[in-house]
């Protein structure tokens, strides 16, 4: 068997969860940011680094755990509202794939948060612009026998 990769958390499980939304909802997925003269609706993936102090609390085992946010990006608040629905259903209870790692459930925390609006963030074209943000949880190990123990 070939190993796998060198493997980053704070890459990989975003890369992983970006796949998932990609595949499981059809909006384009930007990763840490924002292209110019995006499309409407779409998704935006934060990534973040693995939890050091778990890390620290277990020794060096190779298990990750990241808390990322997916923001949802859309110009009507049914659209957001609709997105954030998509996009947990992608997620939630979903396994990634990532090489070499054994990877667990996503888990999607719920929200009680109201479409947001900063009156500042408009379209070239005038429209205003909701945001709704989708906190999530990836959590990986290695294959046994893999010498990738991140």
């Amino acid at each position: 068997m070939q190993p796998a990769p060198p493997f980053e958390a704070s890459i990989d499980h975003r890369t992983a969860a970006a796949v998932l939304l990609r595949d499981r909802t059809g909006w384009p997925v930007h990763e840490d940011g924002v292209p110019d003269n995006p499309t409407y609706p779409h998704y935006v993936l934060w990534g973040a680094p693995d939890s050091a102090f778990e890390e620290r609390m277990r020794g060096s085992s190779g298990e990750a755990v990241t808390t990322m946010q997916v923001t949802v990006v859309a110009v009507t608040v049914d659209d957001v509202l609709g997105g954030y629905s998509r996009a947990r259903r992608a997620l939630h209870r979903r396994r990634p794939t990532i090489p070499g790692r054994r990877c667990g459930d996503i888990t999607v925390e719920d929200t009680t948060v109201r479409p947001l609006i900063n009156p500042a963030d408009r379209t070239p074209d005038g429209r205003q612009i909701y945001t709704l943000p989708l906190i999530f949880t990836v959590h990986t190990n290695p294959i046994r026998g893999d010498n990738n123990d991140g």
